[in-house]
């Protein structure tokens, strides 16, 4: 039985970028009026297709083995990621983006981009020193991102303008409960499992050795 090459796999990640952007891009507009489909929107651009993308430029660029170059990689691209999402779930910057399909839209294309980075950083790192930095950068993004997510999900009231809140029959305070959940629960796991998939790759070759 053939086994999976490498082709395969950029096949199936060309499948996701495309299926996700497709499934992304029918959801926006009920993300305007309903903060929840705005947050799994934003989980699916993060944790689904990011990472396809990342895995299908990886292989076009160098490893990154120096620490030199892996901690200002890892920990920037960490750092913008946490930045862009926190930036655009302040109340007001997120009715702003909630209020316009093209603003909507460049909040995704941002989220995209910082999500992308992050992913590449962890997929290119190569050597115990730069894995290890890297497991770091995603721990620490599934750490705010949890944090985050539960605030949202435990807050008795509505922090999030009436108007962009309350769709599809939620009322708006269970609206925004159930996106923090959705943060939280659903696009927050993800960057431990790519956390412990660096670790495992950086312990594993000191393990084989003795």
């Amino acid at each position: 039985m053939r086994g999976v090459t490498s082709n395969d796999r950029q096949s199936l990640a060309m499948v996701l970028v495309v299926v996700g952007l497709l499934i992304a891009g029918a959801a926006a507009p009920l993300g305007l009026t309903t903060f929840a489909i705005n947050m799994a929107v934003h989980v699916l651009v993060l944790v689904v297709i990011a990472p396809a993308l990342a895995s299908i430029i990886a292989p076009r660029l160098p490893r990154i083995s120096d620490p030199a170059i892996a901690w200002p990689a890892a920990l920037g691209a960490a750092l913008a990621e946490m930045v862009i999402v926190w930036g655009w779930h302040i109340p007001g910057s997120h009715a702003f983006a909630a209020r316009n399909l093209g603003t909507l839209l460049l909040q995704q294309g941002m989220f995209l981009a910082a999500g992308t980075g992050l992913w590449l950083v962890a997929i290119l790192a190569a050597g115990r020193a730069a894995k290890l930095i890297a497991a770091l950068a995603l721990f620490l993004t599934y750490s705010h991102m949890t944090m985050f997510g539960l605030v949202i999900a435990v807050t008795p009231a509505l922090i999030y303008a009436a108007d962009v809140c309350g769709g599809l029959g939620l009322a708006g305070i269970d609206d925004q409960h159930l996106g923090g959940v959705i943060m939280a629960v659903l696009g927050a796991p993800p960057f431990l499992l790519g956390s412990a998939l660096c670790l495992h790759g950086a312990i594993k070759p000191s393990t084989q050795g003795g």
